[in-house]
């Protein structure tokens, strides 16, 4: 979510601290001198790739275990959000008490259908409840850490993912009775999925008087040991440029807007500082005065479209402005008690995310050569360490809306669910003092691209035995189970999978294999092959037992096809209809997660038809922001219809995680057509 700080403060500007966007989740109890390792039964724990105990994961199983040796008591992690649903099977054994500071009255005893997900997602990377069979598991694990609902953004308030202008007032109010609330209440940790900018010397006198409030309440919270996690936000920038030049956004409109719309978006937009400028953009913005430009967009099967707009360059953030809450941790403020999360992906390096098409198409037609502010971690000294924030799982709507996003708006719970879990044994520590264990073996100067390491990333162990917690690991180092990819045999449903322990510090004995599919089976060597008698999703689990009996359990979920060809059905419909489906015979489509929550289906494949012949098929359909209205093309090129073409817009698309599978609709004009439906199965994991 991206969220402004509330006018009527002047100069503010949006962070997009925001949503987005998954491994293997287990419990630990302590055995013998060692500790065992046991999965929880989650369902989703395939998924949850960030719980891990490795380089690239938070080491959550192994910090469950050592938390498991202590005297435990109940924490409280406040998350500051939108709505959260109360009856979710995975948070409602793990709420206390919330207030609903948005609209100045107790929570509601129902979560209201159709406000963001975002608060529900958010608390369930903090505290999803751990072994109840269904969904995930929070980064909390067993431990008895609660969760403290403070809403302070009503659906209403939101155009996709930023506030509302007209709202910002009444959110900048919601802010401060959600600290209150929170600090009143005993909770310890505070979770912010979101940040703003704030130009503090432009502030009029009564906004200053507005920002000092919640400076004092953010002193509070420091004075009562509770700590404040929020996000870095999700532009790749450098956060320290902030001080020294403003940040800039090139809007592209079809039609200039004229201020009656506040939720008006334009069709292309840019991010830049202002040193980035070419000398059309900056002119433009030293001017105030809008220019033409004509932007060609090339498609995937090579067609191009011209869209005419006027461009309008305008300062998004000014020079010298403060993340806010985040750069309350810098001086002049120096609050101790504030962490800043920024977000890490599948590979260890920091979280970053391919500029779109869009974006370089519109480039091009302002001759602007110079790199442009995409999807990623923010970064700078601000930030004090990351946790992992690309394909993370998330529940909502009961289990209706399960899926994996981006963001480090779900980098930050895990940090605010570890923290909370740090608590649980050591309910004493002051914020300063979980900041440092937190924080224990990073270097924030290496948050930076192409220089962090996988020290900067949350490591939950090393916490729990950093100085100020002092629980001793005693968990034997180097044995790191892990299923890899299994190989595919040319034989259908046969799969070889792999084992990849490296080291342990005895002897390995037995490897104990369940496929998922009602069999079982032994080896001594790490490597088995399995024939699979039908097609699905079967999570294949392996126990390793060294020569003294202490093992390490792994899991991983895998599709199972007797094709590992993707799958189209399709179906367009018209006048003149059109319908193929069947297995790809070459090339490759991707059904994944965008950026801040997106949706999407894209690639190139080639199918047969009835007749033998190929039939190439090309798809670039996605959601916008947070999953709503799904649009793009979908371009067919048949032998003997020729190149046929289904432009769309407000349709749906859903994705099934576990098996990558999306489905799709679209009613109206679709170009020559009058609606698609489609399905599509990307098999190449």
């Amino acid at each position: 979510m991206r969220t402004p700080h509330p006018k009527p403060l002047a100069h503010l500007a949006p962070l997009a601290a925001a949503v987005a966007t998954a491994g293997l989740c287990a419990t630990m109890a302590a055995h013998a001198a060692t500790l065992q390792v046991k999965e929880t039964n989650d369902g989703a724990l395939p998924v949850q790739w960030h719980l891990r105990d490795n380089t690239v994961g938070i080491g959550a199983f192994t910090a469950w275990a050592m938390a498991g040796t202590q005297p435990q008591t109940q924490s409280v992690v406040a998350v500051m959000d939108t709505n959260i649903e109360l009856a979710n099977y995975d948070l409602k054994n793990r709420l206390v008490t919330g207030w609903d500071a948005r609209n100045n009255t107790a929570y509601p005893t129902a979560w209201l259908l159709g406000a963001s997900l975002h608060g529900t997602w958010v608390s369930t990377v903090v505290a999803a409840e751990a072994n109840n069979g269904s969904g995930g598991a929070g980064v909390a694990g067993p431990a008895p850490v609660k969760v403290m609902p403070l809403k302070y953004v009503n659906e209403a308030d939101m155009c996709g993912a930023s506030i509302k202008p007209s709202a910002i007032s009444s959110i900048y109010t919601a802010t401060a009775r959600a600290l209150r609330y929170g600090i009143d209440n005993n909770a310890k940790v505070i979770n912010i999925s979101s940040g703003v900018t704030i130009h503090v010397g432009s502030l009029s006198a009564a906004d200053r008087v507005q920002f000092d409030q919640l400076m004092a309440l953010f002193k509070e919270a420091r004075d009562r040991g509770i700590l404040v996690v929020t996000a870095a936000g999700n532009l790749h920038y450098d956060a320290d440029r902030h001080a020294n030049e403003r940040l800039v956004m090139v809007k592209g409109w079809d039609t200039l807007p004229d201020g009656t719309n506040e939720c008006a978006a334009p069709r292309y937009s840019l991010i830049k500082w202002e040193s980035d400028l070419n000398a059309l953009e900056a002119g433009a913005l030293q001017s105030g005065q809008a220019f033409s430009a004509s932007v060609t967009a090339v498609g995937a099967t090579g067609a191009s479209s011209t869209y005419p707009v006027q461009v309008q360059v305008a300062t998004m953030v000014p020079k010298g402005s403060v993340m806010f809450p985040a750069g309350l941790s810098q001086a002049p403020y120096n609050l101790d008690n504030i962490v800043t999360v920024g977000g890490s992906g599948l590979d260890g390096k920091m979280w970053v995310e391919a500029c779109p098409s869009s974006v370089a198409d519109f480039a091009k037609a302002l001759g602007d050569t110079t790199p442009n502010i995409c999807a990623g971690s923010t970064y700078g000294k601000v930030v004090d360490l990351v946790a992992p924030a690309k394909d993370v799982y998330v529940l909502g709507l009961n289990g209706a809306v399960s899926t994996v996003y981006n963001g480090t708006s779900f980098a930050t719970p895990m940090v605010s669910g570890a923290a909370g879990l740090a608590l649980t044994v050591r309910p004493n520590l002051t914020a300063a003092q979980l900041k440092a264990a937190l924080t224990a073996g990073v270097n924030k100067d290496r948050i930076r691209p192409g220089v962090m390491t996988t020290a900067e990333i949350l490591n939950m162990p090393r916490m729990l035995s950093s100085p100020g917690i002092g629980i001793v690991n005693t968990y034997p180092p180097g044995r790191t189970a892990e299923l890899s990819a299994p190989t595919w045999s040319s034989t259908a449903r046969t799969y070889t999978f792999n084992d990849t322990v490296t080291t342990d510090d005895k002897s390995l004995v037995r490897w104990s294999w369940d496929f998922g599919d009602g069999t079982t089976a032994q080896s001594t060597t790490r490597t088995i092959t399995h024939p699979f008698a039908l097609n699905g999703a079967y999570k294949v689990g392996v126990t390793v037992y060294d020569n003294e009996g202490n093992t390490r359990v792994s899991a991983r979920e895998y599709k199972v096809y007797g094709s590992r060809r993707d799958l189209v059905t399709l179906s367009l419909a018209g006048a003149q209809p059109y319908a193929i489906s069947g297995d790809l015979v070459s090339g490759n489509l991707s059904v994944a997660a965008g950026v801040l929550s997106q949706r999407k289906v894209t690639g190139t494949g080639v199918l047969r038809n009835g007749s033998g012949q190929n039939v190439t098929v090309t798809f670039d359909v996605s959601t916008n922001w947070f999953g709503g209205g799904a649009s793009g093309t979908i371009t067919v090129k048949d032998p003997v219809r020729g190149t046929l073409t289904a432009a769309l817009a407000n349709g749906t698309l859903s994705r099934d995680v576990s098996i990558d599978q999306a489905v799709g609709s679209f009613t109206g004009q679709a170009g020559a057509f009058t609606g698609a439906s489609f399905t599509v199965r990307d098999t190449d994991d």
